[in-house]
């Protein structure tokens, strides 16, 4: 198969916005990671929203969802 300047442009495009979204996930994980860890140590989720920039109906899931685990 052979490839030309244009396609090689859209396969570096492609692998720029595979890397971004794949960097936009892990911070996304990593903040409900961290409001994993402050539900456990009993902060309130109205200041882990604040802290993480979760929303506070997610970091409410999030504590219903680790109150049905127990």
């Amino acid at each position: 198969m052979r490839c030309n300047i244009h396609d090689f442009d859209i396969m570096e495009e492609g692998k720029e916005i595979g890397i971004a979204i794949g960097k936009e996930e892990g911070r996304s994980e990593a903040k409900l990671e961290a409001a994993r860890n402050l539900l456990m140590e009993n902060v309130t989720e109205d200041v882990i929203a604040r802290c993480t920039g979760l929303e506070l109906e997610k970091v409410y899931e999030l504590a219903e969802s680790l109150k049905n685990q127990e």
